[in-house]
């Protein structure tokens, strides 16, 4: 008998079906849910996800043995509770912001099925730009300089982001503490550029979402998706490019999807597992990025 399996992606899956979703968002996370599938497909899995009512048109493109529809009335809560009852193993792929991740991982051990994606205490880390590059340095891996962008009275400190551009003596970029694709990243590299964005009317930060700034650096844009296994390295099973764009006049960014492999894979390879040998990577288990 084959292991039933329920793969579940935020976005596509029904977390905005009362909401427009945003480009950046679906284009990264359909990617995966099609990727993920055709990975435990090969493996012999039955395999059951969730799709917002609005892209019944992509089933197609889903090697699922079962697609459910979410429609625009239901709560993707309850929804993906009742999935995960029905299933032995659970796979999420889901965003940190707003304890996403968290809540749905949470659900699927409570119970009591075999999480195939990272466990609650690799999540906790994950969650949190600012505690992850802590962990970096405390692990002496080379990672951007990063600051939590402080607010002043009545809105985040503008004079904070220009004395630290004067200081770092690099472009900077400003993103959501547990932002993912690419959202709300700016990119600034004149004092002038920062003042002009502070100063605009249509504001541009959300009040209630904390931010860091962190130094540019120059490169290429890459994700690394990995395995963790109890007692070893986590085992590589992709890098992937990632087709961003930040530098806008307008200060928008956009994500346009990825690809993979790329080139150097064995440069680069080779890298990674010098870096993981520097960090305690032991309390992530599944798949992780």
């Amino acid at each position: 008998m084959k292991n039933r399996i329920f793969i579940f992606e935020f976005v596509s899956g029904g977390g905005f079906n009362k909401i427009e979703i945003p480009n950046s968002f679906f284009s990264e996370g359909f990617g995966m849910l099609r990727s993920i599938i055709s990975d435990f497909k090969l493996l012999e899995f039955e395999i059951t996800t969730l799709l917002d009512y609005r892209f019944l048109h992509l089933v197609p493109l889903l090697n699922a043995d079962m697609v459910e529809v979410l429609e625009k009335e239901e709560e993707y809560l309850l929804k993906f509770e009742y999935l995960v009852k029905q299933s032995e193993s659970c796979f999420i792929i889901a965003p940190e912001f707003s304890k996403t991740l968290y809540r749905l991982t949470k659900i699927v051990k409570k119970n009591k099925k075999n999480l195939l994606s990272i466990d609650l205490k690799g999540v906790n880390l994950g969650t949190s730009k600012l505690d992850t590059f802590k962990f970096f340095r405390s692990s002496k891996v080379k990672t951007p300089q990063t600051f939590l962008l402080p607010r002043g009275k009545q809105n985040f400190d503008a004079n904070f982001v220009i004395e630290k551009f004067k200081n770092l003596n690099c472009p900077v970029i400003i993103k959501p503490e547990d932002g993912v694709g690419a959202d709300s990243i700016f990119y600034f590299e004149s004092e002038e550029e920062i003042i002009e964005f502070f100063n605009d009317p249509i504001e541009k930060l959300d009040s209630i979402r904390n931010y860091i700034l962190q130094e540019y650096v120059e490169g290429k844009d890459l994700s690394v998706s990995l395995l963790g296994i109890k007692n070893s390295t986590p085992k590589i099973l992709s890098v992937n490019t990632q087709d961003i764009d930040i530098k806008k006049p307008n200060f928008e960014s956009n994500y346009f999807g990825g690809h993979t492999p790329v080139e150097n894979y064995s440069e680069i390879e080779a890298s990674l597992k010098e870096n993981f040998k520097k960090m305690d990577l032991s309390r992530f288990k599944g798949y992780f990025g």
